[in-house]
């Protein structure tokens, strides 16, 4: 029952985006996910940065190199990983009942952040990418309450006041599409 909600999951996002890329996304247990995820985690993904990073948001992860480009930087490794906690209370078919968790909806968010649906800003401000000029394309469009950005345009610097005070009020997205919403 879980393999046809998280075919049907993948199902549903393939429909979204019309796109031929095969991607290799590795799904793990939950003995892997507690310890990957947290105990409290529905779960989670993991999607390797590529090889080569630069200052500015242009780091892709190799899925969204395979996607844009029909590239593939890494190869034969896995483009993705997924973790899902098992011992939640999941729902697995369209509808959920109450005190369920949605394993679908679970999934699906997941998977977009293994198709690089992400941020590289890790909670003290600083990048994964250990290098604090180097960031995730979404990264440009995370923003205050105001809706300014907390990383700038031209020196790709994260200003960690306004990063600080945003914790304890608002992070917005003020991408165009969002803005123009």
């Amino acid at each position: 029952q879980r393999k046809a909600a998280l075919e049907d999951a993948a199902t549903i996002l393939g429909r979204t985006f019309a796109h031929s890329t095969t991607l290799d996304i590795r799904i793990h247990d939950s003995r892997d996910a507690i310890a990957e995820c947290g105990n409290q985690s529905l779960g989670c993904a993991d999607t390797p940065f590529g090889p080569t990073s630069n200052p500015g948001f242009e780091n892709r992860v190799p899925v969204g190199v395979k996607i844009l480009t029909g590239q593939d930087p890494n190869g034969s490794a896995r483009d993705a990983g997924l973790w899902i906690n098992f011992a939640n209370n999941f729902g697995l078919g369209d509808f959920v009942g109450s005190g369920q968790d949605d394993f679908k909806a679970t999934v699906i968010h997941e998977l977009l952040h293994g198709m690089e649906w992400l941020s590289s800003i890790e909670e003290d401000g600083g990048s994964e990418f250990n290098n604090d000029t180097f960031w995730a394309p979404y990264d440009q469009y995370v923003a205050d309450a105001n809706g300014i950005s907390i990383i700038d345009a031209k020196t790709f610097q994260l200003d960690q006041m306004r990063w600080d005070a945003s914790k304890t009020t608002d992070v917005t997205f003020n991408g165009p599409n969002a803005m123009f919403a």
